[in-house]
C-alpha cells in the first residue's frame, strides 16, 4: 500500500504558525535548508519532513528518522529501514508518498506556462500528438512532464537521466527496460500531480494538516 500525504496551505507562512511546526525538526536539518535563497522554499522543504516523519510514524517507523536519513549517490532521500518515500512541492503544496513495498515516486507542479520553448525536447512525437488532442494542452504538458519526474523519482535516476529518457503510454511510464505505473494526484485548477509506483500497488490519499 501507498500512502500519498498532501498539504495545501499558503507559503510563506508567517512565524506565529511557522515557529511551532519549525522547532519539531532538529536544528541541523532547519540550518540545512538554508541553502535555499526563498523563505517559502525553506519552508516548503521542511514541510516535506514533517510530511515523511507523520507517515512513517503512522507505519510504525520505531527508528531516530533524522540520525538515519540520508540521500544515495544519485541524490534520492531514503531512510533506513522497509519504507521506500518521496517528496516534492510547489505553490501552495507539499506532497509525500511512503511505500511498503517497492520504490515510489510522486512530483507536483504548479501550472505557469511560459512558452511553447518550455517544452521543448521533453515530449517524443506521440507524447507531442497527444498534447496537440488535448483539450487544455499546456495543462495536459504539465501533467505528462510530472509522470515523467515521478518515475524518473521512482526509478532513483532523478539527477542523472535527462526527462525526455522516459516514453510515456498511458498510465505507463518506462525508462530504458524498466516499467512504471502513473497515477493522477486530484489537485485543485493550476496544479497537477502525479504518483509512479511498481506495478499493481494500491494508493491511497491522505490531507494532512501537520496538526
Amino acid at each position: 500500500m501507498i500512502e500519498v500525504s498532501v498539504l495545501t496551505i499558503s507559503f510563506p507562512l508567517p512565524d506565529s504558525l511557522w515557529s511551532p511546526m519549525r522547532q519539531r525538526l532538529p536544528p541541523r536539518l532547519v540550518e540545512s535548508a538554508k541553502r535555499l535563497r526563498r523563505t517559502e522554499d525553506r519552508q516548503r522543504s521542511l514541510c516535506g519532513r514533517l510530511l515523511l516523519e507523520r507517515a512513517l510514524r503512522r507505519r510504525g517507523y520505531g527508528g531516530n528518522l533524522w540520525e538515519e536519513f540520508s540521500t544515495d549517490a544519485c541524490g534520492k532521500p531514503r531512510v533506513a529501514g522497509p519504507f521506500p518515500f518521496s517528496l516534492s512541492h510547489s505553490g501552495d503544496y507539499v506532497v509525500c508518498a511512503v511505500s511498503d513495498r517497492g520504490a515510489v515516486g510522486v512530483d507536483v507542479e504548479r501550472i505557469v506556462f511560459r512558452g511553447a520553448q518550455e517544452f521543448d525536447g521533453i515530449f517524443t512525437p506521440e507524447e507531442c500528438d497527444e498534447l496537440r488532442r488535448a483539450a487544455d494542452p499546456v495543462r495536459e504538458g504539465y501533467r505528462l512532464w510530472t509522470m515523467k519526474e515521478a518515475a524518473l523519482k521512482a526509478d532513483g535516476r532523478a539527477l542523472t537521466v535527462p526527462v525526455e529518457a522516459v516514453r510515456l503510454s498511458g498510465t505507463v511510464a518506462q525508462i530504458e527496460d524498466k516499467r512504471w505505473a502513473v497515477a493522477d494526484i486530484p489537485l485543485r485548477p493550476g496544479y497537477v500531480a502525479c504518483l509512479a509506483a511498481e506495478p499493481g500497488q494500491d494508493s491511497v490519499c491522505i490531507w494532512d494538516a501537520l496538526q
